[in-house]
């Protein structure tokens, strides 16, 4: 078993086994919420994410909580099942639409419903989420955070998404999660970057 594999099982098993074929039950019935936040309520768990960025454009740090995608929740379900296949590694993508997030997107239809961004950064593929060995019901990549070099001056950025395909605009594998700024962030100068970190979270609720 891989280390990431290793890692999504770690945080689902923070939920007692028993809660997981009734969660998947109530999810594909359809009998879960969505809060304000973004975070799925299924049964007894809480499922959600949350991202930090941080970019030269005086902002600061934003935090902004991500929406889980049914493809992503449907996959984490898989995983705690114990039945799913397992994805080897997982990547953060920018884009630039300025698009309401639904739960509805996949990876099929990230890169053109979200404008993803390709050629606007200096890095070959979507850049590793490389994460923590999971603690306190959660995992994170605070101690690595995904970092976006601008190829051109002006690149702005309006949300991000988790994927499991490195390759940029790639349609294959699995949609996570994805979030949109309130607020525009942006790269004014080619060699510019965003850093953005990720914390997913799997809690008794």
């Amino acid at each position: 078993m891989n280390r990431l594999s290793s890692s999504i099982q770690s945080v689902v098993a923070a939920l007692h086994p028993r809660h997981w074929r009734e969660l998947g039950r109530r999810f594909r019935n359809r009998r879960y919420e969505v809060t304000d936040d973004g975070e799925v309520l299924i049964a007894h768990a809480r499922i959600g994410g949350l991202f930090s960025t941080r970019a030269p454009d005086g902002q600061g740090e934003v935090l902004t909580h991500n929406l889980l995608t049914t493809e992503g929740v449907n996959y984490l379900l898989a995983c705690g099942l114990g039945g799913g296949v397992q994805m080897g590694a997982f990547y953060i993508a920018p884009f630039s639409g300025n698009v309401v997030v639904a739960d509805t997107w996949t990876a099929a239809t990230f890169a053109s419903t979200a404008t993803e961004l390709t050629t606007q950064y200096d890095e070959a593929t979507r850049v590793t989420f490389v994460k923590s060995t999971p603690a306190n019901k959660s995992t994170n990549n605070t101690a690595n955070p995904a970092v976006f070099t601008s190829a051109l001056d002006n690149v702005n950025i309006w949300g991000i998404g988790v994927l499991s395909t490195a390759t940029k605009g790639a349609t294959s594998g699995v949609l996570l999660s994805a979030a949109k700024y309130t607020t525009v962030r942006n790269l004014p100068t080619a060699g510019d970057s965003l850093a953005v970190k990720y914390t997913l979270t799997l809690t008794n609720s």
